[in-house]
C-alpha cells in the first residue's frame, strides 16, 4: 500500500513480488525489499525498526540539499521499542530534520499485545520524550489521516523539524496468515468484535 501511495509502478511491483527480472528491483527485492528510486521509494525492509534510521538519513540529505523534500517513515508500535528507532527520533529532533514518523499502532508486535510489552498502549509518549510534536488519530478514518498528514507536511515544510503521527488501528488479520481469530497463540476474537 505504501508503495502504491508513493507512486510506484504497480505492474513493476507485482512483477517484483513474483521474483521476475523485469520487477522494480529485477526480482531481487521480493515482497520484503521493494524499492523504486524513480519515485523516491527508498525501500521497504523486513527488519523491525529498520525503516526509521534509513528515512532519518534521507531527511538529513533532504535538509542538506535544501530542496524542500520530506522523508516519511512508516513503522509499527513494536518498532518503537527498538533502540535505533529511538536514536532516529532523537537525531531528527536535535537536527530539526524534515521527517514524518507514522506509527501504525495495531496494538500487537508480531505475537504479543502491547499491554504485555509496554506500560501504556500509546506510542506518542516517545515523540513527547524527544520533543517532537505529535497527533494521535483514528487510523481507520481516512479524513483524520488526510488532515493529520497535511498538518505534518506543513510543519516540516516550514523547517520546524520532525512530526509524529500515531494512527491507532487494530490487526485485522493474523501476522503471518489469513485467519482472524487467532495468530500463533494470540487470541483476538473478543477484541475483533469490539473493533
Amino acid at each position: 500500500g505504501h508503495c502504491i501511495a508513493k507512486g510506484c509502478d504497480v505492474k513493476g511491483m507485482m512483477k517484483e513480488l513474483y521474483g521476475r527480472a523485469d520487477g522494480l528491483c529485477k526480482g531481487k527485492g521480493g515482497s520484503m525489499h521493494v524499492a523504486d528510486m524513480d519515485v523516491g521509494m527508498l525501500g521497504a525492509n523486513g527488519i523491525v525498526g529498520g525503516g526509521p534510521p534509513l528515512a532519518t538519513g534521507a531527511a538529513l540529505a533532504a535538509k542538506k540539499d535544501n530542496v524542500g523534500d520530506i522523508a516519511v517513515s512508516y513503522l509499527g508500535d513494536s518498532a518503537c521499542e527498538e533502540g535505533a528507532v529511538q536514536e532516529s527520533f532523537n537525531l531528527a529532533s536535535i537536527m530539526k530534520l524534515p521527517i514524518i514518523f507514522v506509527v501504525e499502532n495495531n496494538l500487537f508486535a508480531s505475537h504479543m499485545h502491547i499491554d504485555l510489552r509496554q506500560p501504556h498502549n500509546s506510542t506518542a509518549r516517545f515523540a513527547e520524550a524527544h520533543g517532537i510534536p505529535f497527533k494521535v488519530i483514528d487510523g481507520n478514518n481516512l479524513t483524520d489521516i488526510y488532515e493529520a498528514s497535511q498538518e505534518a507536511v506543513k510543519y516540516c515544510r516550514e523547517n520546524k523539524g520532525p512530526y509524529f503521527i500515531e494512527a491507532m488501528t487494530y490487526r485485522w488479520r493474523g501476522h503471518v496468515g489469513p485467519r482472524e481469530d487467532t495468530d500463533v497463540g494470540v487470541k483476538r476474537k473478543d477484541d475483533l468484535n469490539t473493533w
